[in-house]
């Protein structure tokens, strides 16, 4: 991974994410740290604990602190805030500098606009293809959703959190799953993000953890399709 970036972003602070951190610190990666937050309580108590440790570790420079939240309706924006405050709270202590964050898709983001005020970045996921739109004009379509987002919150940094496109599965709406619309996609995204004036920094989705996720069978056909490599590499 350390030969196609210098970041990459997990989503979960339990688990492998000890190992994964480590092995970012040797391999030089910085690490957006995901804190996953749920519905249960005990759980959020675990990730929130976990993800206070790690935040120490040199290769962590992002903190992400729930994933989706307010889109699934798992917590209220008072409760996602309060976890966030905590957080921040914690990175004070820690001895070098920490972006706290959270990420939502572009409608949660507008329909929740104060909670900007509680991170230092506005983490966005932008997916033209679940916006059903033809692959020819999903760079038109991504680009209009980040100007709404950058024009709602002036002088906040925005981070992409995710977007991409996925190599099969059924259609969705006129956006076509294939491996050709997805390379046609991932090129197009990158040069546009190139392009910027002013640096644009994101993360492809799914490209770092560099394989199809055959356990996602939850997202309408297509879940287990947005890697950038098969199971066999």
């Amino acid at each position: 991974i350390a030969s196609l970036t210098g970041s990459i972003r997990i989503y979960s602070s339990l688990g492998p994410a000890r190992s994964i951190v480590q092995d970012a610190e040797r391999a030089h990666l910085s690490v957006n740290l995901g804190i996953w937050l749920g519905r249960d309580a005990a759980t959020n108590a675990h990730e929130m604990a976990a993800g206070m440790d790690l935040m120490s570790n040199p290769a962590v420079s992002t903190i992400t602190v729930g994933n989706e939240v307010l889109l699934r309706g798992d917590l209220s924006e008072n409760q996602l805030r309060a976890a966030i405050q905590a957080v921040r709270r914690a990175a004070r202590k820690v001895g070098h500098p920490l972006l706290v964050t959270t990420a939502d898709v572009d409608s949660v983001w507008l329909a929740h606009p104060d909670l900007a005020r509680y991170v230092d970045a506005v983490t966005v996921h932008l997916y033209p293809f679940w916006q059903k739109v033809v692959i020819g004009d999903a760079i038109p379509a991504l680009k209009r959703s980040y100007a709404r987002i950058t024009s709602t919150f002036p002088g906040k940094k925005v981070i992409i959190g995710e977007t991409g496109w996925p190599s099969d599965g059924p259609p969705h709406g006129a956006a076509v799953p294939s491996p050709e619309n997805q390379v046609s996609y991932f090129k197009d995204f990158l040069n546009w993000a190139r392009q910027q004036c002013s640096p644009i920094q994101y993360y492809y989705f799914d490209a770092f953890d560099a394989f199809d996720e055959g356990w996602k069978t939850s997202e309408a056909g297509v879940g287990t399709h947005w890697g950038l490599y098969d199971q066999g590499g």
